[in-house]
């Protein structure tokens, strides 16, 4: 059953792309983020270690993607100059894969790192008119949507369909979640069509937009992820404070976010449960500092973190231990799913060069946007897109800090850059007053 279902999709994605690509496109933003494993618990492809079914997925949006960009070759170069920071990096990890210990791992975090380029470019190369582009916002809501209803049905039924397997980490518990996911990559996708739904009310006034992004927001709450809500907040604050032209509050965001957070720690139980290890006194005095972080819950991930530090430290400073060199060591030395510190990832497998490389290409991804408002007169919707862009993309670079938001490409990454695209074509229908938004 499980491969009927995967042959039917991929026959969908092939059969759109050969005929109508904008329609692919669409189908893929629909299907990205949904959890197939609900459908097929127990299936798993024979490649390498084994392969669920959203890695499956990811396979067949790599393959399929990769069809759109040969047919558009020429939109691809000109993509690759666009970004060239991007494109170094996605090719540096395709050649440190030469030096892993593991050519199917190497594979598996090149094409993780190479999809959201690849995105990019199709988006560009396919979308055209104002309307495609808000086809394309509402193919995410549709997603973010259909998450948050099997969310809900999760949570109703305690976890019904996560228990008939086993899996009852998360259903049950007192958090919003999908079957099948995680919090996180849960209500990493949902500060997508957050912060669309918030930045079309701010542009159209309409109470419908407002109540999406009140719906989109609380379900991210509601998974009670610490980084996932920091990331909402600060997108939130940045898409308000660029859309209204204020950069005094878009640039005293952190400040703002910062002292939120110390309050939310003092003065609410929840969340110093879920900052804190049980029965620790909360002291921010400087004399108490040192205790005060000792006492910080990072579930395991400092231990864990010192552990891959100790493990690669015969390895080149330079260039690391080869792409998957951390996912391999985890497979086979830790019972840790992942590293939860994508910086410390990029700097283990691709040392010292690879790490940079990242770094210049997230800065050329947020700037070239930024130049476009030292423009006069800039549109309002391709304000509107470069707002909802940094916005998403200040959340995305947040939970690259402690959590493995590199893995969630189909949940995050795909979405994250889509909008990016968006940036780069045409006008959008709101600039010309129509009704369809």
């Amino acid at each position: 059953m499980g491969y009927f279902i995967f042959l039917s999709v991929f026959i969908a994605y092939i059969v759109t792309a050969l005929t109508k690509q904008k329609n692919c496109v669409k189908l893929i933003l629909i299907t990205s983020a949904l959890p197939f494993t609900l459908l097929m618990p127990s299936f798993v492809v024979p490649i390498g270690g084994g392969v669920n079914p959203q890695a499956f997925l990811l396979l067949l949006i790599f393959f399929t993607i990769a069809f759109l960009n040969l047919t558009n070759a020429h939109g691809l170069l000109m993509t690759a100059k666009t970004f060239p920071f991007w494109t170094l990096f996605v090719l540096y990890s395709g050649a440190s894969i030469v030096h892993g210990p593991s050519f199917f791992e190497g594979m598996v975090f090149f094409i993780k790192m190479a999809v959201p380029f690849m995105v990019t470019a199709a988006l560009v190369n396919i979308i055209r008119k104002d309307e495609e582009k808000y086809q394309v916002e509402k193919s995410i809501l549709l997603a973010g949507s259909i998450l948050v209803l099997l969310g809900v049905f999760n949570f109703l039924t305690g976890g019904v369909f996560d228990s008939a397997v086993g899996r009852i980490k998360w259903g049950g518990t007192n958090v919003l979640v999908a079957p099948f996911m995680s919090p996180a990559n849960f209500s990493f996708m949902l500060i997508v069509p957050a912060l669309i739904s918030f930045s079309r009310f701010l542009l159209t006034k309409r109470v419908l937009w407002f109540l999406l992004y009140v719906a989109f927001s609380a379900s991210v709450f509601l998974a009670f992820t610490r980084i996932s809500m920091a990331g909402l907040v600060l997108g939130s604050i940045v898409v308000f404070g660029l859309m209204k032209r204020s950069y005094v509050i878009t640039f005293s965001t952190p400040f703002v976010s910062g002292i939120i957070v110390i309050l939310s720690i003092l003065y609410i139980p929840a969340v110093q449960k879920r900052m804190f290890f049980e029965g620790a006194k909360i002291d921010f005095s400087a004399s108490n500092m040192q205790k005060l972080i000792d006492s910080v819950n990072t579930s395991g991930r400092t231990s864990l973190w010192q552990a891959a530090i100790d493990y690669f430290e015969s390895t080149s400073q330079w260039y690391g231990a080869g792409a998957g060199s951390v996912d391999y060591w985890l497979a086979a030395h830790s019972k840790a799913a992942a590293l939860h510190s994508e910086f410390l990832r990029l700097y283990l497998d691709l040392g010292i060069l690879g790490l940079v490389c990242f770094i210049l290409a997230v800065l050329e991804l947020f700037f070239k946007p930024l130049l476009k408002l030292g423009i006069k007169n800039v549109p309002m919707n391709i304000l509107r897109n470069i707002a909802v862009f940094i916005g998403i993309f200040s959340a995305y670079f947040m939970t690259l800090l402690t959590d493995n938001t590199l893995n969630y490409v189909t949940e995050f990454s795909v979405y994250s850059f889509s909008m990016m695209a968006l940036i780069y074509v045409g006008s959008d229908p709101i600039n010309n007053g129509s009704q369809t938004c």
